[in-house]
């Protein structure tokens, strides 16, 4: 991605090979490995990621931090997992970390955003797209975690 080298972490070997094909050039599934910080760390020869994006926050903040190299970032851009997580001060001090939390924010940068995935041609990844009327089996899919990718709900029909 832009010239980044790309490490994920999902919960299947289905869902690996798909982000195989979007891209990452290692995936770990942490089903297989619980201890995946390890695996990452492994794979960057004991050094950590400069960056991790992490959307689940609760049940993955500490082992994002672990992933890290000293001085790396991560971006929290969801909770999935849950709110809490509790990652320890003395983790972000001694790795000289920076965390941020981020969203859409004002319109001006989502605007941006947008922008600038037209202009890379970013495209989201999209399971499934239900009707209005079937948003309860959307919501069951979403609830399942079987799902690779958004899952989309057309308002209109």
């Amino acid at each position: 991605m832009f010239g980044a080298r790309v490490l994920a972490i999902t919960s299947s070997d289905e869902k690996a090979e798909t982000l195989k094909t979007l891209g990452a050039e290692s995936v770990v599934n942490y089903s297989t490995f619980p201890d995946w910080d390890r695996e990452i760390l492994k794979l960057t020869n004991g050094k950590g990621v400069d960056k991790v994006v992490d959307i689940a926050g609760e049940k993955t903040i500490v082992k994002s931090a672990a992933s890290c190299r000293i001085g790396g970032e991560i971006a929290l851009v969801g909770f999935t997992s849950g709110v809490g997580g509790g990652l320890p001060p003395i983790d972000i001090l001694s790795r000289s970390l920076r965390v941020a939390g981020t969203a859409i924010g004002p319109r001006l940068n989502f605007e941006a955003l947008l922008a600038a995935m037209g202009q890379h041609e970013v495209k989201p990844v999209i399971d499934r797209v239900y009707p209005f009327a079937e948003y309860r089996e959307a919501y069951q899919r979403l609830a399942s975690g079987s799902h690779v990718g958004k899952i989309v709900i057309d308002v209109a029909h």
